[in-house]
């Protein structure tokens, strides 16, 4: 990988943010993943890979009604 002044400046920039993302989106990230692992442990011991299946956003052309 090629690393480019912008990738330089870039680093230099997030470097002091380490600390104060670690303790906001850090903690906010690691909330769910004791849950996700029981849920990807479970279904590799049953062998469930069904995909989760989300629902289609709203067209931003489709006016919501009430």
């Amino acid at each position: 990988m090629t690393v480019t002044a912008f990738d330089t400046s870039e680093r230099r920039a997030w470097a002091a943010q380490a600390d104060a993302c670690a303790g906001s989106f850090g903690t906010l990230c690691a909330y769910p993943v004791p849950r996700l692992l029981a849920v990807a442990t479970r279904n590799a011991a049953t062998a469930d890979v069904r995909p989760t299946v989300l629902p289609e956003p709203p067209s931003p052309t489709t006016r919501a009604t009430r």
